[in-house]
């Protein structure tokens, strides 16, 4: 499914993105490479009764949140035959989530803890307004959150209990920043006057993702608080107008925007708490592959995400496992998060995107992108998803672009003539320049293939995974 600029010509894609051979349902299909096959007659059993489902949703694009039957059996087949702990006397449920885990399921984690309930404080029932608040719990509050309250219409929480930032006029952005303009954050304390912040549980250069508990709706909640920088605010912009753009259009397995606000010159956006991501759960399993037909249901969801998403002229620009995560703990149903890369197909800003191990070529070259890179990343998520390791893991670039050829050979010139890095990759006489990675490694065109990098004996995934790359 790559452009033809980027790789040879092939046959035209089947309109369906989930009518090719890969998503077909088997029993006799193998399990990851690293796992011993499980019983057949176990499988057997398991499956029975699902599969005729399954083929339909197989056939045909469906969104399997409204089918817990399908993904509790898929589920059941992952921690049966992927996670061996089991039999060191530990349950499912003890392995599926770390106990020190940051990340909580929306649909479980409604009910509040004790440090959390603010229904009543010294006789002020919340929600109030901010002259309530200021008359009679004034005595909780810094002297910036007093003026910074009156332009609150009603307060959800104050945060009574935190050791609050005081609000320096002599430090930048009073205070609230550290040395990189990220919000600092203080636990129990408010966002917004609305949102109690509980703990940290992403950082990038974007800003910081905080688990929150919404006063107002009574829910726990992610936000994400953009760093406190012009170029910063200008994506958060772009990512908004994506989001919103998703929302509005109803898009499936994809996190789903709650509210976005100006706080303390952050710019902030609340989303649905989600589970664990890809990476984690790999974590969790000792970086070894998955079961095959849980992977095929997966990659289904994050294809007919794409197939939106073009439809709709996004392209994401970071797909990844760390950007794909479980909707609750029953691992079945998943959502691709993290727009903060994203454009539309007419706007693009960046050339310097994806995560390496997922970065496309004509993104390393410095060729124009489009659609397709976000197949080439799904394509390598699959691989990973199936093996636990990095399809292409290059130390930089230059190796990243090595890894890629060593496989798949080098780019056609009429490809490269459109490179403004070629001579970052090339020599003047258009010599590739190979060099040695920190072993001491040299990887030369052609000298090994998507086989041997995805040992399996599975025609349909190697080749649904070649039209990938």
């Amino acid at each position: 499914m790559r452009n033809s600029s980027v790789s040879r010509a092939r046959p035209a894609p089947p309109s369906s993105p989930a009518s090719h051979p890969f998503f077909s349902t088997r029993t006799s299909q193998p399990c990851s490479p690293t796992q011993p096959p499980p019983p057949s007659q176990a499988l057997d059993s398991l499956l029975k009764g699902t599969l005729a489902t399954v083929s339909h949703f197989a056939a045909q694009p469906t969104n399997l949140e409204a089918h817990p039957s399908i993904i509790v059996t898929f589920e059941r087949f992952s921690t049966g035959n992927v996670l061996p702990d089991q039999k060191q006397g530990k349950s499912p449920e003890q392995l599926k989530t770390p106990q020190s885990s940051p990340f909580h399921s929306t649909a479980a984690s409604n009910s509040l803890p004790p440090n959390i309930s603010q229904d009543q404080f010294e006789g002020v029932c919340f929600p109030t307004t901010p002259a309530v608040a200021i008359n009679l719990l004034g005595k909780y509050l810094t002297n910036h959150e007093v003026s910074e309250v009156l332009s609150h219409k009603t307060v959800y929480y104050l945060g009574v209990k935190a050791n609050k930032i005081k609000g320096d006029l002599s430090q930048p952005n009073y205070g609230y920043d550290d040395e990189r303009s990220d919000y600092r954050i203080v636990p129990f304390d408010h966002l917004d006057y609305r949102y109690e912040v509980i703990d940290v549980i992403g950082k990038g250069a974007f800003g910081k993702v905080i688990h929150c508990f919404d006063h107002k709706e009574s829910t726990h909640v992610a936000i994400k608080i953009i760093r406190n920088a012009r170029r910063f605010h200008k994506q958060a912009q772009v990512e908004l107008q994506v989001l919103r753009l998703l929302l509005e259009r109803n898009i499936p397995f994809v996190v789903r925007l709650l509210d976005s606000f100006k706080f303390r010159n952050h710019e902030c956006m609340s989303f649905e708490l989600l589970d664990i991501s890809l990476y984690d759960y790999l974590k969790i399993n000792r970086f070894r592959g998955f079961p095959l037909l849980w992977v095929r249901a997966v990659t289904q969801q994050l294809v007919s995400v794409l197939h939106e998403l073009k439809a709709n002229g996004v392209i994401h620009c970071d797909v990844k496992p760390e950007n794909m995560l479980f909707l609750d703990e029953r691992r079945g149903s998943v959502k691709l998060i993290d727009f903060g890369s994203a454009c539309v197909e007419q706007e693009r800003m960046y050339s310097y995107i994806q995560s390496r191990f997922y970065r496309a070529p004509e993104v390393i070259l410095g060729i124009r992108y489009s659609f397709p890179i976000d197949m080439w990343s799904l394509g390598c998520v699959l691989a990973e998803l199936y093996t636990g390791r990095p399809l292409f893991p290059g130390e930089n670039e230059t190796d990243q672009l090595l890894w890629i050829i060593s496989a798949l050979g080098e780019p056609p010139d009429s490809l490269l003539a459109h490179s403004s890095k070629r001579s970052v990759f090339y020599s003047p006489d258009s010599t590739l320049k190979i060099v040695p990675d920190s072993h001491g490694t040299r990887r030369k065109p052609a000298s090994t293939s998507l086989s041997k990098l995805i040992p399996s004996s599975d025609g349909p995934m190697m080749d649904f995974i070649s039209r990938m790359l």
